[in-house]
């Protein structure tokens, strides 16, 4: 076991039960507190799925607020995303559901963890974050940050798309497009935590993770509660993957599907670190060599 989660008990801020990803270290951790002590991400307990407290009167990620981590004292931060279509889609002779994130307000998947994150920032009286995006992450947290009253720096890799830094300058965030790599952006965004500046990391922050698992709750409701067999999903850094892997399990725990289903993450040739340790059996990624 290692080190224990920090903890302030002068602070009343919302705080997760988190487990270290990498030394098993354990505890309940607030916004502030983004990584272990080793350096490693957490990841969130999940308890067992409640369809008891399913928020009926709305389709947004919201309905599953009693099954999110606490927020803290303010309303939830919404655009509206969650309650995606759920389209039956015949493809090479056998009948596959195409759920259709890109209908998200910002045109991502990333909006359902980037929703829930700003909520726990706004909870915790954030007024100030940094994170670090190649693209659809850094527009999505924009638009939910922005919604939340929350100013963002955004740093990115020189080469981010110019859409993708034009959509987040839309919303208000200060864009800083000049770091070499992707590497160096997470660099630059970490040195600029403060006192007053927050970590609004998509990759680090359970919370965001946490909101990624309503895509699989969804899922369950638009079958008729059932889960399906398979679901393929893009990965960059697995985050999606890993939400309905968790949330798929917190059904399982309840008794509400029989097990997880089968869960296969698709990623470009381009950048294939996780697939490239998949197939080597690998237990970390393998770095992807610049293109």
């Amino acid at each position: 076991m290692g080190p224990p989660a920090p903890a302030d008990p002068t602070v009343t801020l919302p705080a997760i039960a988190v487990v270290c990803t990498a030394c098993g270290g354990a505890g309940r951790v607030t916004v502030r507190d983004w990584r272990c002590a080793c350096g490693a991400a957490w990841t969130p307990v999940v308890p067992p799925f409640d369809p008891g407290a399913i928020a009926h009167g709305t389709r947004t990620v919201w309905r599953y607020a009693a099954n999110l981590p606490p927020l803290g004292p303010v309303p939830p931060v919404t655009l509206g995303e969650g309650g995606t279509p759920l389209a039956d889609v015949p493809l090479a002779g056998r009948r596959v559901w195409a759920k259709l994130e890109h209908l998200q307000p910002s045109g991502a998947y990333k909006d359902r963890g980037a929703a829930v994150l700003a909520a726990a920032l706004a909870g915790s009286g954030v007024t100030d974050a940094v994170e670090d995006s190649s693209g659809n992450a850094g527009a999505s947290l924009a638009a939910c940050l922005a919604r939340a009253g929350i100013a963002l720096r955004l740093f990115v890799p020189a080469g981010t798309p110019v859409a993708k830094r034009r959509q987040a300058l839309a919303h208000g965030a200060v864009v800083v497009a000049d770091a070499p790599s992707r590497q160096a952006a997470t660099d630059r965004a970490q040195a600029a935590i403060g006192p007053a500046t927050a970590y609004a990391s998509h990759v680090y922050s359970p919370w965001f993770l946490a909101g990624q698992m309503t895509l699989a709750w969804e899922i369950w409701e638009d079958l008729g509660r059932r889960a399906p067999d398979h679901v393929v999903v893009p990965a960059g850094h697995g985050l999606l993957l890993l939400g309905l892997y968790h949330g798929f399990e917190a059904l399982a725990r309840a008794g509400l599907v029989e097990r997880v289903p089968a869960l296969h993450g698709a990623q470009a040739d381009a950048c294939a670190p996780l697939a490239a340790a998949f197939a080597r059996g690998a237990a970390a990624p393998v770095p992807a060599a610049p293109r």
